[in-house]
This record gives structure tokens, C-alpha cells and sequence, in this order.
């Protein structure tokens, strides 16, 4: 998937950034919740073909981990309903595999190669609480940007651009639990826009040109349990 521009990211974080310096001095930050968070995710990576050579994305169902940080805006409307979220996540992504059979130069050195692909999740989520009664558990929606390395096998990272960059949408619940512990299970969608492998690249001796590459992505769904400070 082609994307000509970062602007859509760059807009997201400086949102972030202006919600903060747009809240009163006077105002009390109230203090925020540290966070661990594990869940499930399906990547929607295609295969990929140069090189005369087909790569094909195996795996799709994968894992991710990480800590988070959710700090409430402020205690005053219109702000009391947000919060921002960073976070550091590991996900397994899934594998790209090479056929049996391949002709011409390289072709022993990618022949049943399996790659198992990584990334290095650095996302900012802004958090919308929904002002509506809903019981015991409290309703809230997402978006923000994420900025990512990905990593793999071997030398295979050498054909993936070195930086990814993405946009979450989802929403979520907060249940409060006991001991200042909240649960929050989250269903979650990462919409990349950039090209996950880089235009072209020699991989083991054999030229490619990838004329339309796939954007990591795909839907996630994530449980965080946090403690308020």
C-alpha cells in the first residue's frame, strides 16, 4: 500500500500534544494508572512476489505484550473524559516462507527458508470515556498514533523498511476491581500507512522490486490491567 505522506501520525501526536498545553494552569491533573497488557492479534500481511520469487505470509495469528501509561487530561470539562495512553509493546507478527523449488541466482539460499517477523510498538492512544450509564462497566473509544521497528529472522529485517507507522481505532470497557486495580478488555484495529518491505532490495544474491507492498495491520484484542497511582 502506497502512502505518500506522514502528516496523518504527525497530526495525531501534536492533537495529543495541544490537548495538554489547552488545559488550564489552575486545573488539577489528576494522577494516572501504570498498566500491563497481553492479548491476541491476526495480521493481515499479503504475500509478497520479485525476484521471479513469491514470499508467503504464514502465521497470521500472533501475540503481544507490553506496559502502558494512561494519564487523565484533566478534572474540568470538556476535558474530563480523556486521557492519553503511551505504551511499549512486543507482537509477534507472523512468518514469511520461501517454496521448495526456485530457479536462478540464490535459489539455494532462500529455498524453504521460514522468517519469523517482530515488531517494537511504541503507541500514543488518546481515550474517550462515553458519558452514558452502562452498569459496572465503563465505555470508552480510541484513536492514536504508533510508530514502530520491525524485526525478524536472520537477515530477513534487511528487506523490511526500518520504521513502520500505523493508526489504532477501538474501543473498550473498564471494570474496577479491588486494591485500586482496573480491568480494561479492549478490541482494537491497526490501520498502517506505510509499506511494510522496502521498494527494492538484493536479498541472497537475487533482485527485488516490490510493486505494491502490504502495511502491517490488523485487528488486536488486548486486555490491560491497571493500578492507580
Amino acid at each position: 500500500m502506497k502512502f505518500n505522506s506522514r502528516l496523518l501520525p504527525t497530526g495525531l501526536f501534536c492533537a495529543v500534544l495541544a490537548l495538554f498545553l489547552a488545559t488550564p494552569a489552575s486545573a488539577q491533573i489528576p494522577t494516572g494508572q501504570v498498566g500491563v497488557s497481553i492479548g491476541g492479534n491476526f495480521e493481515t500481511l499479503d504475500d509478497v512476489s520479485g525476484g521471479n520469487t513469491e514470499a508467503s505470509f504464514n502465521s497470521a495469528v500472533g501475540f503481544h505484550a507490553g506496559i502502558t501509561y494512561d494519564q487523565p487530561v484533566s478534572t474540568t470539562e470538556p476535558l474530563s473524559n480523556l486521557s492519553v495512553r503511551p505504551g511499549v509493546f512486543a507482537r509477534r507478527v507472523g512468518q514469511y516462507g520461501f517454496p521448495g523449488s526456485i530457479e536462478g541466482s540464490g535459489a539455494g539460499l532462500l529455498e524453504n527458508e521460514e522468517f519469523t517477523l517482530w515488531m517494537f510498538e511504541v503507541p500514543v492512544d488518546l481515550r474517550y470515556q462515553i458519558p452514558v450509564e452502562t452498569g459496572p462497566v465503563s465505555l470508552y473509544g480510541l484513536i492514536g498514533p504508533q510508530i514502530s521497528i520491525p524485526r525478524a529472522d536472520s537477515d530477513f529485517e534487511a528487506t523490511l523498511n526500518d520504521v513502520s507507522y500505523a493508526v489504532n481505532l477501538g474501543v473498550g470497557g473498564e471494570i474496577s476491581l479491588p486494591a485500586g486495580l482496573t480491568l480494561m478488555p479492549e478490541l482494537r484495529y491497526e490501520l498502517g500507512v506505510t509499506n511494510a518491505f522496502k521498494d527494492e532490495f538484493t536479498y541472497r544474491f537475487r533482485e527485488f522490486s516490490i510493486e505494491d507492498s502490504p502495511s502491517f495491520g490488523g485487528p488486536q484484542l488486548r486486555v490491560h490491567l491497571t493500578y492507580g497511582l
